[in-house]
C-alpha cells in the first residue's frame, strides 16, 4: 500500500487517534515500559502528531533522557523538526534539560540544525559557559542535511480496522524483557503509511493490548483533556503537598490564623482546618480528597483537622521518592495500609483509661487541650468549664451537640458570655400589644405549638358566593369565632408562655396581654425542640385537644436585655437535656472564630465522654509510634516492603517538628532530643513549649482522646491510598453554562424593543 491510498484525516478511525494520542501521552510521560514493547513490535519511532512533533521530540521536551536515548535505539532520528522548525536539542535547550542534551548530543543531534537551532538557543538564554564548547565538539555538528531525516517523511495514522472474532491473529514476544507482555497484532489491524510510497517493515502494524486481551477504545468527546501514568500520580501528590503548605503554618498552640476573602469580599479569620479547607478554592480534583479528610474529622472527632491534612501531605511527599524510582503504586498502598494497622494498633496499646472518679478533672483537660491552638487559648479556664458543663447538660446516653445552643451577640468581652442551663433565644417579631405582656414568670406553664393564630385576609384563589350582606356579615363572624376559640383554649389551660413556630398576630398578641400570658411567634424550629427538651412540653397542631400532659415548666422565665437584643430565657428547667452558650465579643468574625473553638472542644469532650482512653499530645504519640514503626520495619521487615514502612513512620515526625516550626523553635535539634528519649522508654516525651525543650506530655496535662489520633492516622493513610491509585485523570470539556433564571435569550431584548410602541403592521 502506498502513500496515496491512505485515507483523509478526517476518515481515519477514532480508534487510530486513541491510538497514537496513547504512545504521545507515553512519550510525554517518560513510559519505557509501553513504549520498550511498541517500538520492537512495530511503532514508527518517527511519527508525528498534527504539529509535526515526533516522539522523540515530545520526550525530550518533557525532560526523559531515558527515554530519549531509548526512541534513538529504535531508529528515531535526533535532527527531525517540527511544523515550526525547531529540533528536539533547541527544545531541550530551552526547558533546561540537561540529561536530555547530553543523549541527544551522544545520538548525533546538530547543534546548528533548525530556526533557531541549539546553538541560538543557548546564547538567547545564557547557556554559553555551560554548553559553547560541547556544541562546537558535537559529532553531529553540521552533519544534518534538511529532507534526508530518517524515515524519508512523516509518519501518520492512516486507518485501523477492528479484527472480527474470526480474523488469525498472531502473538509477537518483543525482545526488550522475557517477562514482558506480549503484543497481540493482526495486519488488518493497524496500517502505518509515509508519504513517496514507503514501505514500513514487515508486521509494522499494530498496538492493541497486553495479555493477550482486545482493549476497549473509550471514544471521548472532542476537548476533552486526558492524562495518565507517573506523572500524573506525581502531578497530584504535588497538588497536595501545596495544598500541605498553605495549612501546615496553623498547626499547634503558636500556629498562626489565616484570613480568608471569598469572591463577595466577606473575610473570615481562623486557623480552624476544617473551615480552612472548606473556604479555599481548590480547582485540582485530588487534591479536593484533602477537603474531604478534614470534613470527616471534624465530623468524628471535632479536632485535629489540621493534623490529618499535614499528615496525609506528608505521606505523599514521603513515598514521592518511591513513584519516582518505579515502585509500583499498588506496592507502595500495600505498605501504607500496613504500616498505618500497625500505627493504629500501637496507638490503642499505649492509650490510658481515664478514671471515672476524676471524670470532670480529665474533661476539663481534654478541653483545654483542644482550646491551646486557638483564638481563646487566654480564656481557656473560663470557656473549659463552660464546654464541660454544656456536654454534661445533655442526656448521656445521646450527647447530641445540636442540641446546644451558640448564640452570638456582638459586643462585650469574651468573659462576658454566659452558660444557659437551659434555653436562650432570641426575641422574635412581635406585633402591637407585646408591650402589654408580663416578661418574666416563676414556674410558669408553657405550651409549644405549630399554629398559626393570626386573623388574616380572604385566602388566594377563594370564592364566597352570597346574596345578601348579612351572609357575608356571618362569614366574618365565623372567622372572628374560629381564632378566639383558638385563643380560649390555650387560656384555659393555664399557660403563661405561649410558643409557635407559625406567626401569632396582632389580635393574638392583644388577647394574651389582657390575660397575663406571655407570646412568642415565628419561633425557629431548633430553638423550639430545644425548649420541647428543656421544659418536657409536647408540640401541638391542634388547640382543641390540650392536655395538662401537654405542657412543659421551667423554673424561671424571663426576657432580657443582652447587648443591642433581647433575649427570652428559660432556666431552671426540671428535664433540662439542653443548655445555651451566649458568646459576647468585638467583632463578629472575632465570635465566629470563638463558635468554630467551642465546637471542637465540645466535641473532644464529647468523644471523651464515649471512649475514655487518653494519649499525650505535644507530638508524644507521633514520635512514640513513629519510633515503634522503624524498630520493627529494621528487625523484621526484609523486602522493599521495609522502605514504605519507614517512609511512614518519618511522616509522622512532621506533627512534632511543624509544632516547633509554628513555635519559632530549632526543629532538628528538638527531635533529636525527642527521638533520644523515646528510644530510651519515654513514651510520652513531646514537645515543651514553654522551656522550648522536651516534656513529658502527661505530667504537663497535654491530653487528647486516643480517638483523634487514630481517626487521624485511618483518615490521612486512606486519602494517601486514594490519591496514589489514580493513575489517570480525564477531565471532560466545560459544558456550556446554564442560562439564569428569567433571562432573556441572545436577541430577544432587542426584538422585543423593536416590537414595543412601533405599532406592528396589521396581518
Amino acid at each position: 500500500m502506498d502513500a496515496s491510498t491512505a485515507k483523509e484525516p478526517s476518515s481515519i478511525p477514532p480508534e487510530a487517534i486513541a491510538l497514537a494520542g496513547r504512545m504521545y501521552n507515553a512519550a510525554r510521560q517518560g513510559d519505557m515500559a509501553l513504549l520498550g514493547q511498541a517500538l520492537p513490535a512495530g511503532l514508527p519511532p518517527n511519527m508525528t502528531n498534527e504539529k509535526g512533533d515526533t516522539l522523540l521530540m515530545l520526550a525530550a521536551y518533557h525532560g526523559h533522557a531515558d527515554t530519549v536515548r531509548l526512541l534513538v535505539q529504535h531508529g528515531a532520528d535526533p535532527n527531525r523538526l517540527n511544523d515550526r522548525g525547531q529540533s528536539p536539542l533547541a527544545g531541550a535547550v530551552f526547558k533546561k534539560e540537561d540529561a536530555v542534551i547530553e543523549a541527544l548530543l551522544e545520538a548525533g543531534a546538530d547543534p546548528e540544525y533548525g530556526q533557531p537551532n541549539a546553538l541560538q538557543c543557548v546564547e538567547m538564554f545564557k547557556q554559553e559557559e555551560t554548553w559553547r564548547t560541547k556544541f562546537d565538539e558535537a559529532p553531529g555538528r553540521g552533519k544534518a542535511v534538511p529532507g534526508n531525516e530518517v524515515g524519508g517523511g512523516r509518519w501518520e495514522v492512516a486507518q485501523i480496522f477492528g479484527a472480527s472474532n474470526g480474523q488469525r491473529t498472531t502473538t509477537v514476544s518483543p525482545p526488550s524483557h522475557p517477562d514482558d507482555d506480549p503484543f497481540l497484532y493482526s495486519p488488518s489491524v493497524c496500517t502505518l503509511l509515509t508519504p513517496g510510497s514507503h514501505r514500513i517493515r514487515p508486521r509494522q502494524h499494530l498496538t492493541m493490548s497486553f495479555g493477550g486481551q482486545t482493549p476497549t477504545i473509550v471514544v471521548l468527546r472532542e476537548g476533552t483533556d486526558t492524562s495518565q501514568g507517573k506523572g500524573q500520580i506525581i502531578s497530584n501528590i504535588n497538588a497536595c503537598m501545596a495544598v500541605q503548605a498553605t495549612i501546615k503554618s496553623t498547626l499547634g498552640p503558636y500556629g498562626g490564623d489565616l484570613l480568608m476573602v471569598d469572591e463577595n469580599g466577606r473575610q473570615t479569620i481562623t486557623n480552624d482546618g476544617a473551615t480552612v479547607m472548606k473556604l479555599l478554592d481548590i480547582i485540582h480534583p485530588a487534591a479536593r480528597i484533602l477537603v474531604d479528610i478534614a470534613r470527616s474529622q471534624d465530623a468524628e472527632v471535632g479536632d485535629g483537622t489540621t493534623s490529618v491534612v499535614v499528615l496525609a501531605g506528608e505521606i505523599l511527599k514521603e513515598v514521592k521518592e518511591h513513584v519516582e524510582s518505579g515502585v509500583s503504586a499498588q506496592v507502595i498502598i500495600k505498605g501504607l495500609r500496613r504500616a498505618s494497622q500497625m500505627a493504629v494498633n500501637k496507638v490503642k496499646e499505649i492509650a490510658v483509661s481515664t478514671d471515672e472518679g476524676n471524670r470532670r478533672e480529665t474533661l476539663t483537660k481534654l478541653a483545654a487541650t483542644a482550646m491551646t491552638s486557638k483564638l481563646i487559648k487566654r480564656n481557656t479556664d473560663f470557656f473549659t468549664k463552660m464546654v464541660v458543663d454544656a456536654v454534661l447538660s445533655l442526656d448521656q446516653d445521646d450527647l447530641n451537640e445540636k442540641l446546644i445552643g451558640v448564640k452570638k451577640i456582638p459586643g462585650g468581652s469574651l468573659t462576658d458570655s454566659q452558660f444557659v442551663n437551659g434555653v436562650a433565644f432570641k426575641k422574635t417579631f412581635a406585633y402591637a400589644g407585646f408591650e402589654q405582656q408580663p416578661k418574666s414568670f416563676e414556674d410558669p406553664k408553657i405550651v409549644c405549638l405549630n399554629v398559626e393564630l393570626e386573623l388574616k385576609a380572604e385566602k388566594d384563589n377563594a370564592e364566597v358566593r352570597v346574596e345578601q350582606v348579612s351572609e357575608y356579615q356571618a362569614i366574618v363572624d365565623a372567622e372572628w369565632q374560629i381564632i378566639y376559640k383558638k385563643l380560649e383554649a390555650i387560656h384555659k389551660t393555664g399557660a403563661k408562655v405561649v410558643l409557635s413556630k407559625l406567626p401569632i398576630g396582632d389580635l393574638a398578641t392583644q388577647y394574651f396581654a389582657d390575660r397575663d400570658i406571655f407570646c412568642a411567634g415565628r419561633v425557629a424550629s431548633d430553638d423550639m425542640e430545644r425548649v420541647v427538651q428543656a421544659t418536657g412540653a409536647v408540640t401541638q397542631s391542634t388547640c382543641s385537644d390540650i392536655l395538662p400532659d401537654h405542657l412543659g415548666t421551667c423554673g424561671h422565665f424571663e426576657e432580657r436585655q443582652m447587648g443591642g437584643e433581647r433575649f427570652n430565657f428559660f432556666e431552671a428547667c426540671p428535664e433540662a437535656k439542653t443548655c445555651t452558650l451566649i458568646l459576647r465579643g468585638g467583632a463578629e468574625q472575632f465570635i465566629a472564630e470563638v463558635d468554630r473553638s467551642l465546637h471542637d472542644a465540645i466535641m473532644i469532650v464529647k468523644r471523651a465522654i464515649k471512649n475514655n482512653t487518653i494519649v499525650g499530645g505535644g507530638g508524644a504519640t507521633e514520635m512514640e509510634v513513629s519510633a515503634y514503626l522503624h524498630s520493627f520495619a529494621d528487625k523484621n521487615i526484609p523486602h522493599k516492603q521495609q522502605a514504605i514502612i519507614k517512609s511512614f513512620a518519618r511522616a509522622l515526625e512532621v506533627v512534632p517538628r511543624q509544632l516547633c516550626d509554628n513555635a519559632g523553635f530549632d526543629s532538628t535539634d528538638i527531635l533529636n532530643k525527642l527521638r533520644v528519649e523515646h528510644r530510651k522508654g519515654k513514651t510520652w516525651a513531646g514537645v515543651d513549649f514553654q522551656e522550648e525543650g522536651v516534656a513529658d506530655m502527661m505530667e504537663r496535662f497535654v491530653w487528647e482522646p486516643a480517638l483523634v489520633k487514630v481517626n487521624a492516622i485511618q483518615a490521612a493513610t486512606e486519602a494517601s491510598c486514594l490519591i496514589l491509585g489514580v493513575d489517570e485523570t480525564v477531565r471532560n470539556e466545560e459544558s456550556q453554562k446554564p442560562q439564569a433564571p428569567g433571562q432573556m435569550p441572545p436577541g430577544a431584548a432587542q426584538r422585543a424593543v423593536r416590537g414595543r410602541g412601533r405599532g406592528m403592521p396589521r396581518r
